[in-house]
């Protein structure tokens, strides 16, 4: 977990010092998430993850194209007292989402751009051995907050 955190701030750094000279920018997310249902005697318990680093270069000033890459997984567990079989359930993802951005406004601490986005995704069910290809096209709102001088904290919309 330690390593983790600082390799988390090390990108942030980078991601800084690039953001202020507006040519290169490493960023990207981390995720994860459990859920307990209980219905009737019936438990469904799930956990996912989600890592995805982010690359980027400032073509112009309000221009930008790079790409997030990563990976996914969930975990379903489900419990039943009327049935005997027990089910787990897990899926695995790999994604590609190459994108182009444009920051439209920027004033003070505040902008905001659009990313146009395709994204490409590769999921496999473990225990059914079942595969999927999935695609995305489509934009993408977000907002840019500058923390400080270089640091730069993204949302997105959707």
């Amino acid at each position: 977990m330690k390593k983790l955190l600082v390799i988390l701030l090390a990108m942030l750094s980078i991601a800084a010092q690039a953001q202020e000279e507006k040519k290169s920018y490493v960023g990207g997310s981390l995720g994860v998430w459990h859920e307990k249902t209980k219905v009737e005697g019936e438990k469904l318990k799930t956990t996912s993850i989600e890592v995805l680093p982010e690359l980027g270069h400032w073509v112009a000033e309000r221009w930008a194209v790079g790409a997030t890459f990563g990976f996914a997984q969930s975990v379903a567990k489900y419990q039943s007292k009327y049935w005997y079989n027990n089910e787990t359930i897990t899926n695995r993802a790999f994604t590609l989402n190459p994108y182009v951005r444009c920051e439209y406004f920027h004033k003070g601490i505040v902008g905001l751009f659009v990313d146009g986005e395709f994204s490409l995704g590769f999921i496999k069910q473990k225990e059914l051995k079942e595969s999927q290809i999935t695609y995305e096209i489509g934009l993408r709102p977000g907002v840019s907050l500058q923390l400080a001088a270089r640091v730069h904290l993204h949302g997105h919309f959707g």
